[in-house]
């Protein structure tokens, strides 16, 4: 039976401050990584396996970061208060390593099929779900015309995706991740290079307003930009809703039975199973660096700890450099 366990942060919030215990044991770990956020715990874990000694500090109450449940209307009743959709998270090469053991430890996806929708101004629902023909004819309620588009949508989806998910898997690059695909090695042909520089250099209203004729389309789409800061006229805007609205009719959303919070705590219990340590309720408020390599941390407080290997910031405000 899989836990319907409260929130990452009612089973993790035990012993994780500064105990005597933790202090003598992480004297000097190898690897301190600042943050618990899903990447810095997906990175913790990777390196942990291999056997490094790892120390992932937060200052929160709970880790996580944006990936919290929370309990904050009714007892029992259990909210994701901003991290819900996993689609990225589910059909990552992370995920597919540790699917099997992250289920041991009670995480389970189930899928939303009908997983977006918007209302228009005149009450009326555009809902999409992962049957196409209702889709296309709940687009054709608001514009037959963008019924096709959407087909049209659907296509460019199908030929460009596979480029895009390699830009976005590929490593920074000095020349940036256009010169991937439009560069010397950038032989594309027109039916694939064409609707991708429009999705990755178009503000949404440029894109989408020339793709589709109802303002409610549009905004169904639009939207999922929104989770991103990309406002509308922001360059650059169509590449999450592209993916978003596709993957979405295509296989559903998943989420986590019982929050999102479990996928925080079961990979906190991987963390620690491979040894590594996981402290809440501590500010790192300075790396301090010798000889040019980041290798100490200042805690509130001043106490500091040294790593042996190197120091890894991923929070959303970066601590001061010393």
């Amino acid at each position: 039976m899989v836990s319907n366990r409260l929130d990452s942060g009612e089973h993790l919030t035990g012993n994780t401050t500064m105990s005597e215990s933790l202090r003598e044991d992480m004297e000097e770990p190898e690897i301190i990584f600042i943050g618990a956020g899903i990447n810095s715990l997906g990175a913790a874990l990777a390196v942990a396996k291999e056997g490094w000694r790892v120390l992932v500090f937060d200052r929160n109450r709970t880790p996580g970061g944006a990936v919290r449940t929370m309990e904050l209307t009714l007892p029992g009743f259990r909210h994701d208060i901003e991290a819900m959709n996993l689609s990225l998270f589910a059909g990552s090469p992370f995920y597919a390593e540790h699917r099997e053991a992250l289920a041991e430890k009670g995480l389970d996806l189930v899928v939303a099929e009908h997983s977006f929708g918007s209302l228009a101004a005149d009450g009326r629902f555009l809902g999409i779900g992962t049957d196409l023909e209702a889709n296309l004819r709940a687009i054709a309620r608001f514009s037959k015309a963008d019924a096709k588009a959407w087909k049209a949508w659907r296509t460019d989806y199908d030929r460009c995706s596979s480029v895009l998910f390699q830009i976005l898997g590929s490593p920074a690059v000095r020349s940036g991740p256009l010169e991937l695909v439009f560069g010397r090695n950038g032989d594309l042909p027109p039916n694939v290079a064409t609707p991708l520089r429009g999705i990755l250099l178009d503000s949404l209203r440029a894109n989408l307003g020339r793709r589709f004729q109802s303002d409610v389309v549009q905004a169904l789409i639009a939207a999922w930009a929104m989770h991103l800061d990309y406002a509308p006229d922001v360059p650059g805007g169509c590449w999450m809703p592209f993916l978003e609205t596709n993957g979405d009719e295509r296989n559903g959303i998943p989420i986590a039975r019982g929050g999102s919070g479990n996928m925080i705590r079961a990979i906190v219990e991987l963390v620690r199973e491979h040894g590594g340590s996981v402290v809440n309720n501590q500010t790192v408020e300075q790396i301090l660096f010798d000889k040019g390599r980041a290798a100490d941390v200042r805690l509130a407080g001043g106490r500091e700890l040294r790593s042996s290997c190197g120091v890894v910031a991923s929070p959303a405000s970066r601590p001061r450099r010393w």
